[in-house]
């Protein structure tokens, strides 16, 4: 802890008979206030159902045939297993573009399916192509050829436009920011609603990406011996605001006006 350094603590949570007084980490199986809350609503609900706690069964769901046995001596661990909701793990990685794939996936395959003007095969073929692409913030994705296998399907203009905004999704995550601009500037003369808001709003994405590049090692912390590109980062600048003055109310206006102020911070421009 002098130094400052990184470590791992904690403790294994498990069932305590006696306690003295607050305890971080245990349950006592009596009901107190230094229990989990979970805990103390476990005792409740088998309270409420006037069941002992050594030796009866609680059943959360009328159709749970196989419902535990519960007793404080049972393991912490078999208790929520069967009582708790179990949540996913913690995952103590730093976000990068990539964790807006998914979300990304779903707005773009909901805009297809709601657009006019696509033909059922440029549909069913802009739809395989970006349930096939799979980002990989650390390099090349793979999926190139699956989204130029678009390029013989899409005939009409509006089809061109969604499978231009692909493409540039593709570069996006695979880390090609300048040809992302590129790209979702000629996806963005597309007539669709949905697809104009989310072009104008990629390109200040890409073009803040672009800014970054190379300013932080692979901790995440700022290297100082790579230089800030102003120009870049006064692009980025320009292309949020110009989203937001074009689309005040758009679907990624609340993101865009949070994204400027990483702008600011990254060109030290405080007062902003």
């Amino acid at each position: 802890s002098d130094a400052q350094a990184s470590a791992d603590g904690g403790c294994t949570t498990d069932w305590i008979v006696t306690t003295t007084g607050f305890d971080g980490c245990n349950n006592s199986p009596a009901l107190q206030p230094g229990n989990d809350t979970r805990a103390n609503i476990l005792l409740m609900l088998l309270d409420t159902r006037k069941i002992a706690p050594s030796t009866g069964k609680l059943v959360i769901n009328k159709d749970d045939y196989d419902a535990a046995p519960f007793s404080p001596f049972q393991p912490w661990f078999e208790t929520i297993r069967y009582y708790l909701p179990q949540t996913p793990p913690r995952v103590y990685d730093r976000g990068t573009r990539c964790q807006t794939d998914e979300s990304g996936r779903a707005a773009f395959v909901g805009a297809v399916n709601a657009a006019r003007g696509l033909s059922a095969g440029e549909r069913s073929a802009l739809v395989s192509a970006r349930t096939a692409m799979k980002a990989d913030c650390n390099g090349d994705s793979g999926s190139g050829m699956a989204v130029g296998q678009l390029t013989s399907a899409l005939t009409s203009a509006e089809g061109k436009a969604f499978g231009a905004y692909l493409q540039g999704a593709l570069a996006f995550y695979d880390g090609r920011q300048g040809e992302a601009q590129s790209l979702f500037a000629a996806a963005a003369k597309g007539r669709d609603a949905w697809l104009k808001d989310a072009s104008h709003y990629m390109i200040a994405r890409a073009a803040l990406n672009e800014a970054q590049e190379g300013l932080y090692d692979k901790y995440g912390y700022r290297d100082r011996d790579v230089a800030l590109d102003n120009a870049k980062l006064k692009t980025a600048e320009n292309a949020f605001n110009a989203y937001i003055k074009t689309n005040p109310r758009g679907a990624y206006a609340a993101s865009a006006r949070g994204l400027l102020r990483r702008v600011y911070w990254l060109g030290g421009d405080f007062p902003k």
